[in-house]
């Protein structure tokens, strides 16, 4: 009795199992069509879009391609960059030390106070002879040569008006009395004596004007 309902056990058992079906694998390595299609159904598609090569939907403007860069024209120039902090600079760009800064290797510092400029001419040449006369000013012959180039050849003194000969280097004489006209640097006759004429001239030192005598002797 045991037995019996052992087999009947099995036998309702067998009935409501189904077979087993079995499926070879491709030889190309693809999985099964029926596998594809099933993992097709069970994929999301991205939030916001469509799936990965879908067509766009009608009506959807198409991506326009970002546009290419062109160059600058020729005759704008180009932004120079500018030179990094640590490069020293050159040209109109470097800046002169202070003139403090300028000393002497010994520490030796030039003072001007009360000194005499050294760019300035000790003595002022100033012209002479008609080139240099006013327009106006009529020059007397013994104006147009030095006080040194001059000779005195004769002398008249002991008389109420003293007079003296001098001889120009062209060979000519001409007579002098006190107060005429001599030499080319606003010289004057200031005494006739016996033996010698004294001549004053003008001389400048540093633009000032002072007087400065000079004795014609007589030549024997």
């Amino acid at each position: 009795m045991a037995s019996l309902g052992l087999w009947l056990a099995f036998a309702v058992s067998m009935k409501f199992m189904a077979p087993a079906h079995s499926q070879d694998a491709p030889s190309n390595g693809d999985l099964p069509a029926e596998f594809m299609k099933e993992v097709e159904n069970t994929q999301v598609p991205p939030a916001g879009g469509t799936p990965a090569g879908s067509p766009p939907p009608a009506g959807t403007p198409a991506e326009t391609p970002p546009a290419a860069q062109t160059p600058p024209p020729a005759d704008v120039p180009a932004q120079i960059p500018p030179p990094p902090a640590n490069e020293m600079p050159v040209g109109d760009q470097m800046t002169a030390p202070a003139p403090q800064q300028i000393l002497s290797s010994d520490g030796y510092i030039y003072d001007p106070t009360g000194k005499r400029d050294p760019f300035k001419v000790f003595k002022t040449v100033r012209p002479t002879g008609p080139e240099a006369a006013r327009p106006n000013e009529i020059l007397e012959p013994l104006q147009r040569w030095e006080v040194d180039r001059l000779q005195v050849v004769g002398i008249l003194w002991d008389v109420r008006t003293p007079r003296a000969m001098i001889k120009d280097p062209d060979g000519a004489v001409f007579v002098v009395t006190k107060n005429s006209k001599i030499g080319r640097s606003e010289g004057f006759v200031a005494a006739i004596r016996e033996g010698e004429v004294v001549v004053v001239e003008t001389k400048y030192d540093d633009g000032k004007a002072f007087k400065e005598s000079r004795i014609m002797e007589l030549k024997k």
